[in-house]
């Protein structure tokens, strides 16, 4: 099931403050609208509102890598910034977008959002229901 990301709901923002303190541990974490969240990488200042269609999963995944692989994540943080503006790549949306394509991949998109690359047909059902069965066992790990 799809589920968004709000303030208002258990543990989202207890993560949100948490992939904070991962991405910039000797820095103040932003309250919930403030325009600091663009240094991670998300468009709005509310960054539950960039969440939309990967939702909790797209999180789940950047907080996984942040607590699991922080040295190696705080340095791809760190390469999103690039040597100009124009070099640079909103790091946290482009985490978000990386969800929302695995999601479409392995047909776990819910029917009212739009999928991108499937197209329905019998061979893409088959490739992606083998990819979810992996994915799921590849996630069976990270519970």
């Amino acid at each position: 099931a799809h589920v968004g990301v709000t303030w208002d709901e258990g543990r989202h923002p207890e993560m949100l403050k948490e992939l904070w303190k991962l991405s910039y541990p000797d820095k103040e974490c932003p309250a919930r609208k403030d325009p600091r969240w663009g240094e991670l990488g998300f468009q709005q200042q509310d960054p539950s509102t960039d969440f939309r269609g990967a939702g909790m999963v797209a999180l789940q995944l950047l907080h996984a890598l942040a607590s699991a692989h922080t040295p190696f994540y705080q340095q791809a943080l760190a390469n999103s910034k690039g040597e100009t503006a124009q070099d640079g790549y909103p790091f946290a949306c482009g985490g978000i977008n990386i969800t929302f394509m695995l999601l479409d991949l392995l047909l776990l998109l819910p029917s009212s959002l739009p999928h991108q690359g499937t197209t329905g047909d019998e061979r893409t059902r088959r490739v992606g229901v083998a990819c979810r069965r992996a994915f799921g066992e590849l996630m069976k790990g990270n519970e």
